[in-house]
């Protein structure tokens, strides 16, 4: 009997809108599309994908080597296969989106790519004409057996231009192409000889085609020519010139005046020196002509007499200096001056600058300008000027005078001070200063001065006493204090009346019953500090420009005021003060004072002694404790103490709270200070006189 199989079908939109699950394996069609699916037991219809379409089961290929490809309404159609004797590839070019029909081609130029990576190729022909095969820079051409270059139509192989190697041995091996040896010819280029110079011999031609070299001379030889044979080194005692003529007369140099001086103008040319007068000198002018000279103390730089000035400073000219190159060039430009010392200036003028209030600007210059002025070409360098001695023409104040210095010859022009000091001439005063000046002695200075009487004058006699003494005015430049301590050791017992200094304190001595007191020096800090309220946490009491002191070896008298409130904080804190906070000084501090905590009720400590220098802050710190959290509350400490350091170093006054006061504030009086003054350059110090 006959089998009839029907499978379960439906129009497209029949079976979307049922959207059923087919069981698994079962088939479905849409007899509107002859699509077809198969069920999976779980997936709707929709989930699923066709897996067939009907005209699909129909065979398209007809012959050997046709190829089955999609069309775009999603039926299947062939390719006919390639059928002609010529090699054909299959070529499908799409639209960047969707495919193409496949088509049989031939390759083309265009279808090589232009880089071929690792691959390898049994011959490889190029027929252009100038056909090149090339390799890059950094690549590599590997030949078994030979590379063969033939044609006259400029074949070649081209290397990179960085680098190029030829890897292959046959091309390594330098017997492969390198040149028989044999002579190369005169005519070529070459010696027309195989056989070696002779070191330190001399080259010289055998004929003309050949060379050859002598033998190495010995030391004072010379070549001898030998006609047609070969040069000889020869050992000579005499000289013998031979001439076509022989001068009979001196030749002259004609074209200038007599008693001119020829010299070398040129590399080619001869010039003049015009005829000098008498007592004159040649000068060199260095790469200009010389020139004949009346000779000064300009000529003579190294001299320690210079030549005069015209004029002399009075006053400090101001200005800016410029050192050029160490001295030489240096220029000092000032405001226009036409006169100095009653002298009406001119260009060229020498002038002695020698009231700078930069003393290293001092020196003789050059008047260049009314604005400029150049230190002279014989002062400008430390031999020139040390201990240089030079008079002023003219002047109503300096004119006639002889000034000296005593720069030396190893100090440095544009930073040395140069001080330039009035020759004294004894001749001019009484005959007891000079004697004294020629034997100094208290006696000859009391015979020199005895008599002389008036306001603030000294007066001598069988027992000399002083009326007064009148210090004058200090400046502000340097060294030029009215009166200056220059520092040493302090004596071993006190004397009533000693003012010294150490280098450190300066002390006085009023009297031997009380010992040395310190001429007080304090360094004093004041102001709001940063505030702060984490525990533990070191705050600068003072402002941060101000905060840190540094302090040698000694021992210091310390007082001391703050005063800092906190609200807005119910945490009754203990506060802690250091003396030394985050410093490195070392040392100890005996602390004498009163600290005070609370909100109106003030709760004082008795005088403790703390050493809070050399130990941590919070363990050695001086402590405020508060009665109660109420707001606002206030910490006050005032004392005063006794600083020994020990190890140089900083302080850095801080204070901190041993617990965090939350969301608190803090705020510093107004008159807070520090004043620490020395006392003695030791910091072992337990007394620095009877007194202390």
């Amino acid at each position: 009997m006959s089998i009839q199989i029907q499978l379960r079908r439906g129009t497209a939109s029949e079976w979307t809108t049922s959207n059923p699950i087919l069981a698994s394996g079962e088939i479905g069609f849409e007899t509107d599309t002859l699509k077809g699916k198969v069920g999976n037991g779980s997936s709707t219809w929709s989930s699923l994908s066709y897996v067939f379409i009907s005209n699909s089961f129909a065979n398209p290929m007809t012959a050997v080597g046709d190829i089955i490809y999609g069309t775009t309404s999603g039926t299947a159609t062939n390719l006919a296969g390639n059928t002609t004797s010529t090699k054909k590839f299959l070529r499908q070019t799409g639209t960047g989106i969707i495919s193409a029909a496949p088509a049989w081609d031939t390759l083309v130029d265009g279808d090589i790519p232009t880089a071929l990576t690792g691959k390898s190729y049994n011959g490889l022909t190029l027929t252009s004409t100038t056909g090149t095969f090339t390799l890059t820079a950094a690549k590599i051409l590997s030949v078994s057996n030979t590379i063969t270059l033939t044609g006259t139509d400029g074949v070649s192989i081209n290397l990179g231009a960085t680098n190029g190697t030829l890897g292959s041995a046959a091309f390594t091996a330098t017997s492969a192409y390198e040149p028989a040896i044999t002579t190369l010819a005169i005519s070529k280029g070459g010696t027309g000889t195989q056989t070696a110079p002779t070191q330190y011999g001399l080259i010289y031609a055998t004929s003309a085609t050949a060379y050859a070299s002598t033998a190495a001379g010995a030391s004072t030889q010379v070549l001898i020519g030998n006609a047609a044979g070969s040069p000889t080194w020869t050992n000579i005692s005499g000289l013998t010139v031979s001439s076509a003529s022989t001068a009979t007369t001196a030749t002259n140099l004609s074209g200038t005046t007599q008693y001119s001086l020829p010299y070398q103008s040129a590399s080619a040319t001869t010039g003049y020196v015009a005829v000098g007068t008498a007592g004159q000198a040649l000068v060199s002018a260095g790469a200009a002509a010389p020139a004949w000279t009346t000779l000064t103390l300009e000529n003579l730089p190294d001299a320690w007499v210079k030549k005069s000035v015209r004029v002399a400073t009075t006053t400090a000219l101001g200005g800016t200096y410029a050192n050029g190159t160490a001295g030489v060039g240096a220029t000092l430009t000032i405001t226009s001056t036409a006169t100095l010392d009653g002298v009406t200036l001119a260009n060229g003028d020498r002038i002695l600058v020698k009231d700078q209030a930069t003393t290293f600007q001092n020196g003789i210059y050059t008047r260049t300008s009314a604005t400029v002025l150049t230190r002279a070409t014989d002062a400008d360098a430390p031999g020139d000027i040390s201990s240089g001695l030079v008079g002023v023409d003219e002047g109503t104040v300096s004119g006639g005078s002889v000034f000296t210095t005593y720069f030396k010859a190893t100090d440095t022009i544009g930073t040395t001070a140069i001080v330039w000091s009035i020759v004294v001439d004894t001749s001019q005063f009484g005959t007891g200063i000079s004697t004294f000046l020629a034997t100094p002695s208290s006696a000859n200075l009391a015979t020199a001065v005895t008599g002389e009487t008036g306001s603030g004058a000294l007066v001598f006699g069988t027992s000399p006493t002083v009326s007064y003494l009148a210090l004058a005015a200090g400046t502000a430049t340097a060294s030029q204090a009215p009166l200056k301590f220059t520092s040493g050791t302090n004596l071993t017992t006190a004397e009533a009346g000693a003012v010294e200094y150490d280098g450190t304190v300066a002390t006085i001595t009023p009297s031997t019953n009380f010992g040395r007191a310190p001429i007080a020096t304090p360094i004093i800090t004041s102001g709001a500090g940063t505030s702060g309220i984490t525990l533990n946490t070191n705050y600068a009491l003072f402002p941060t420009a101000a905060d840190t002191i540094t302090l040698p070896l000694g021992t210091y008298a310390v007082q001391m005021s703050f005063l800092l409130t906190v609200t807005t904080s119910t945490v009754a804190s203990v506060l802690n003060m250091s003396i030394r906070g985050a410093g490195t000084a070392v040392g100890t501090f005996s602390w004498n004072g009163m600290g005070v905590a609370g909100t109106g009720t003030s709760t004082a400590s008795a005088p403790t002694q703390y050493s809070a220098v050399q130990q941590t802050a919070v363990a050695t710190a001086i402590t405020i404790a508060p009665t109660s959290a109420t707001n606002p509350r206030t910490y006050f400490v005032t004392g005063t103490g006794i600083l020994r350091i020990t190890t140089a170093g900083t302080i850095i006054p801080a204070y901190q709270f041993a617990a965090t006061l939350t969301s608190g504030t803090v705020t510093f009086g107004t008159d807070n200070y520090l004043m620490i003054t020395p006392l003695s350059s030791s910091g072992t110090a337990v007394s620095t006189g009877a007194w202390a």
